[in-house]
């Protein structure tokens, strides 16, 4: 009798096929898209959970891989080997590969030197690991978004050390083996030369290395990346080749990235020589680049023809998509290391904000850090914001009932010659450059430049005569958190715009600006809240605001001896990669059903929950209930604003209840980290009311508790969450700010 099916790992013999196939059953419990925070790839946080790499910080970090294909000490098989059905234990190694401490990182924004640097560890991993006398081949690999499977987003890749040598290698090549037998030469040279002859399909070129598109390209935008030399291997590789590998290999995927403005999923093999002693001079080093996306909305799937009969079916010529790689990103290599040397050259030295904490050094001194010395600067500082009832209102035209909180984004920015646009983000380390002289486009190397480039986009659009400047910026607001701190970047850019470039525009006007640039070039449907509300507060109120006429109130937020308390839960939220926008376009799809019944409905903060039940046959269900919360929704923001004007606190934590439990069930944009906190809070002594604030996807709730009961709420909420989930959140209590401030104007 086999062992249990969990602990069974082999290599089961195909003979139709005459190959290997790993089963290793216990891979089924491995890591699955844990939150951020989460994360076993990361460093381990002073106090934090052990990750995989205890240290707190590290350059790249190699290690086996804790859920193994191939093991070099594997159990015996579960199951009895016949003639016609071979089994073998699953020997080998399986390493893991992690590029970056950072987990937002990429290869394609990573420094030249790290990317030089990891060339040579798996040059060292592929002589290490070969050089075992039961590997015969060596598969160093990166798979790279969702959309091929990966667990984990960290920057990582993988390594399998093979008992033997993996059945498309091999067939590849007896091809080169044949080739080289008939001609005399490399079968991939040949390839390669007559590809530069040709020239179309040629996408970046180095001195060392080459990327193309091959003619035989079977996913839609395949490349291949191989060394103008014969190399059969990296053991060949010189420090100049690393170099320029490095270079060409960024330069490729920046391209990537670029080609639909967001990060390009793919799958990239390292081909090489074999490790089994045998002689392989026909063999020449290429990576490989697998690509399913094929349109901005459209993926590739291996289907019935592909996966049935094995033969590729590719929707685009190979000539168009070179064409189409050429076309964006990095013009050359020489662009590419250009850039790399001007981030160098403006690298900080500063640390990165503590939450509730000022830098030590102002803005101003990291501005002339970053860029050295210049004009006059000015700083701007722009509050994130708390929505303490009325979520997903604001594009619907409705009612929303925000504080401005006291933590946020400061921004310091000079003029300067000429039409670049210089920026630096203090907390990444990070800096960008871009020219005004081109179109303004999105970035998805450096995603949070768009937030400034989207504000200079629509002043441009607007009318506003743009000049250079150089921006540097940092702050207390954790990104993903639903606190906002996108609109706070937003509104800090237009505040030092405005006072650089001295043209006239209202709180309304800069708040639109602000939300056509998240809108149009983020790409993140999101209302005029954020940074209406970032601009406009006013210590110790909320705000009320109609969304529609931008009308507002500043409604006194006297709550006596209960306080706002702002639960992170450590899952951080992505608008732009969530459903945010398909919520959006379902409230549209009800609007255009009641507007037949009655003209008078231009959004839903027109309807009433008798009309909207009296179109429900109508409605699709999920937009139903999509239209259902919005509704009661606004009836929720204008309760609680009564009930605030009245000191009635329990009523009021009554509807943040209320608006909660739609934003669950109705809206479904919850999650099961925030519900646990919410239930959690609702168990704790003196609160009043919990729910959810922001976008939703994760991030924050937002609570009315007693003055008294904040250190035992935060205890026993913060302990309990953690010990069923795993995850360190966090509380902090802020009152009610003032909106955005500038200082040191231009005069």
């Amino acid at each position: 009798m086999g062992r249990k099916g969990a602990e069974m790992s082999e290599l089961r013999w195909h003979p139709f096929l005459e190959q290997w196939v790993i089963t290793a059953t216990h891979r089924q419990d491995r890591t699955f898209l844990p939150p951020a925070d989460y994360c076993p790839l990361c460093p381990t946080r002073p106090g934090g959970f052990p990750t995989e790499v205890p240290d707190p910080t590290y350059d790249i970090v190699v290690f086996e891989n804790k859920f193994p294909s191939l093991q070099a000490n594997p159990p015996e098989p579960a199951v009895a080997a016949t003639p016609l059905s071979p089994v073998e234990p699953a020997k080998g190694v399986c390493e893991v590969v992690v590029y970056s401490p950072r987990h937002e990182d990429a290869l394609a924004s990573m420094p030249l030197e790290r990317i030089h640097h990891l060339a040579r560890v798996w040059k060292d991993r592929y002589l290490e690991l070969g050089a075992r006398d039961f590997v015969r081949y060596v598969f160093i690999f990166e798979n790279r978004g969702e959309a091929v499977g990966v667990t984990l987003h960290h920057p990582h890749g993988q390594i399998y050390a093979f008992p033997f040598i993996p059945p498309l290698i091999e067939k590849e090549l007896a091809a080169s083996r044949r080739y080289h037998a008939e001609k005399g030469k490399c079968l991939m040279c040949a390839s390669l030369a007559e590809e530069i002859r040709d020239g179309r399909r040629i996408v970046l070129e180095g001195d060392r290395f080459l990327a193309w598109v091959p003619f035989h390209a079977r996913w839609p935008y395949e490349v291949t990346l191989a060394s103008r030399g014969h190399q059969v291997s990296m053991a060949e590789w010189s420090a100049a080749d690393m170099e320029d590998l490095a270079a060409v290999l960024k330069g490729l995927l920046q391209k990537y990235d670029a080609l639909f403005a967001k990060p390009f999923p793919y799958m990239m093999v390292i081909h090489q020589a074999p490790t089994d002693g045998e002689d392989h001079r026909h063999a020449h080093l290429h990576f490989e680049f697998y690509t399913p996306q094929r349109a901005p909305d459209r993926l590739k799937f291996l289907a019935g023809v592909e996966s049935g009969a094995g033969n590729y079916i590719n929707d685009k010529l190979a000539e168009e998509s070179a064409a189409e790689l050429r076309r964006v990103g990095p013009a050359s290599v020489a662009a590419v290391r250009a850039a790399d040397e001007a981030d160098r050259e403006h690298a900080p030295s500063a640390q990165p904000f503590v939450r509730g904490q000022r830098p030590a050094h102002s803005m101003s001194d990291v501005l002339e850090a970053a860029f050295g010395p210049g004009e006059k600067a000015v700083t701007a500082f722009a509050p994130g914001r708390v929505n303490l009832i009325g979520e997903h209102t604001d594009y619907n035209e409705g009612f929303v009932l925000p504080m401005a909180i006291e933590d946020g984004i400061e921004m310091a920015a000079r003029s300067r010659a000429g039409r670049e646009v210089r920026v630096h983000s203090f907390d990444l380390g990070e800096t960008v450059a871009f020219s005004l002289e081109e179109p303004i486009r999105p970035d998805p190397v450096h995603p949070w430049s768009n937030y400034v480039r989207g504000v200079l986009w629509a002043l441009g659009r607007a009318g506003v005569a743009l000049g250079g400047m150089d921006l540097a910026f940092g702050g207390t607001l954790p990104q993903g958190a639903g606190l906002s701190s996108s609109a706070a970047l937003q509104v800090a850019t237009a505040l030092v715009t405005r006072a650089l470039l001295r043209f006239p525009m209202d709180v309304p006007r800069l708040a639109r600006i602000c939300q056509e640039s998240e809108n149009e070039l983020v790409g993140v449907k999101v209302g005029i809240m954020d940074p209406f509300v970032s601009l406009a507060a006013r210590k110790g109120h909320a705000l009320f605001l109609d969304c529609r006429t931008l009308a507002f109130e500043q409604v006194p937020l006297a709550l006596g001896e209960h306080v706002v308390a702002i639960c992170y839960s450590g899952v951080k939220h992505a608008l732009v990669a969530s459903e945010y926008n398909l919520r959006r376009r379902q409230c549209t799809a009800g609007v255009e059903v009641l507007r037949a019944h009655d003209p008078r409905i231009r959004a839903l903060r027109d309807a009433s929950l008798e009309a909207l039940d009296a179109c429900r046959a109508e409605l699709d269900p999920v937009v139903y209930r999509r239209c259902r919360h919005v509704v009661t929704e606004n009836a929720r923001v204008l309760e609680s604003k009564s009930a605030l004007g009245r000191g009635d606190l329990r009523r009021f934590g009554e509807s943040m209840d209320a608006s909660h439990a739609s934003l669950r069930d109705d809206y479904e944009v919850s999650c099961a980290e925030i519900d646990l906190l919410v239930d959690l809070a609702r168990q704790s002594s003196g609160v009043l009311g919990a729910r959810i604030t922001g976008g939703g996807f994760g991030g924050c709730t937002v609570n009315l508790v007693a003055r008294g009961t904040v250190e035992s709420f935060r205890k026993e909420v913060l302990g309990e969450y953690r010990r069923r989930t795993g995850i360190d959140g966090w509380v902090f209590v802020s009152e009610a700010a003032d909106g955005a401030n500038l200082s040191g104007q231009i005069r």
